[in-house]
């Protein structure tokens, strides 16, 4: 068998989980047969925890734990520390402009305001006050794109096949997971209907749509990605977005 990502000759490979093991990957998304190399696998390990971290806020809330089993926890944001107690979840959250120490005696860094800190909105409801947490953005960036086009091309290639995966059709989204280049976009909307966690293929009306948008969901957001070599099925994905979802999706990166 050739790798997914190089073409190289395989043997015995580590498993590759299609989406990161700390996001929670399902049991049957992963390859075991030697679809991708130990050196692309290797290679790929910063783009899955560029994706775990994006996710960090979310699989905390929802108690994903790590691929260890422990409970997860938040220390990569600047102005965050979260981790789990015998109370249940508990998040500390710095606003202040400044560095601030807590109960702990651990350091919570200032507020820097930027796409990792996290935003604490506070508004009296009643008698009893209302906290809202905020992020800025959410995979908007170059490298969270190539992650996000790493888990959509891996699911397609499990649903799809490996042959029909490997043809020189898709070499412009390899290119674009294994060096950066090109630029691609990814769609996102929060909460679809009728998505499971995982879809690898956008139901439309039958046409060449359906074999080549793969769609997945990680928590409450649904990511759509062209895998066609110049994404020319964006304009028609748009369209049918701004017609049934309104506002309510994005495209990243912006």
């Amino acid at each position: 068998m050739d790798c997914l990502w190089c073409g190289r000759a395989t043997g015995k490979e580590p498993v590759e989980h299609i989406i990161p093991d700390s996001l929670g990957c399902p049991p049957g998304l992963i390859f075991t047969d030697g679809e991708v190399c130990a050196r692309c696998n290797n290679r790929f390990s910063r783009l899955d925890q560029i994706l775990i971290r994006e996710f960090d806020m979310v699989r905390f809330m929802a108690g994903v734990p790590n691929k260890k089993g422990r409970q997860p926890t938040i220390a990569m944001r600047s102005n965050t520390k979260a981790r789990y107690t015998d109370g249940g979840p508990y998040i500390e959250i710095n606003m202040e402009t400044h560095s601030v120490r807590n109960a702990r005696g651990e350091t919570i860094g200032a507020n820097t305001r930027d796409s990792r800190s996290l935003a604490v909105h506070v508004q009296k409801v009643g008698a009893l006050g209302e906290a809202r947490v905020s992020q800025e953005g959410l995979c908007n960036s170059r490298d969270a794109c190539r992650a996000l086009h790493k888990v959509a091309f891996s699911l397609f290639a499990k649903q799809l096949g490996m042959e029909r995966a490997r043809g020189r059709r898709f070499d412009p989204v390899r290119e674009y997971v294994r060096s950066g280049r090109g630029n691609r976009k990814v769609l996102l909307a929060a909460a679809c209907q009728g998505f499971s966690y995982h879809n690898a293929t956008f139901q439309s009306d039958g046409s060449e749509l359906d074999s080549e948008v793969s769609a997945f969901r990680i928590a409450m957001v649904c990511f759509f990605v062209d895998l066609s070599p110049e994404q020319s099925w964006l304009p028609t994905l748009m369209s049918k977005f701004t017609g049934c979802l309104r506002d309510s999706w994005t495209w990243v990166p912006l």
